[in-house]
């Protein structure tokens, strides 16, 4: 009976060391595949940004007409609301 239980604990304790090195094992496969997701989301922006880059150029504001440059009259207005006159 005491060799029964001494060949069972040592059965328990490799199993227990054969868990923790697969959990390990899968720990780092998880890590890896989460550097690789990262290191591709970078590889994508830095294409993103060559491309607004080499576009930027092609790329060119219309004048707003609806909006035109306030006169000096009505800036003086303005700067005399702000103040509270």
């Amino acid at each position: 009976m005491l060799k029964i239980n001494i060949e069972m604990d040592s059965i328990l304790s490799v199993a227990v060391v054969l868990l923790i090195l697969l959990g390990f094992i899968l720990l780092i496969r998880w890590l890896g595949a989460w550097m690789l997701r990262i290191d591709t989301v970078i590889s994508l922006q830095k294409e993103t940004l060559k491309t607004l880059k080499e576009n930027q150029n092609c790329i060119k504001p219309k004048a707003n007409k609806a909006v035109k440059p306030l006169s000096n009259e009505d800036k003086a207005r303005l700067y005399d609301e702000m103040d509270g006159k």
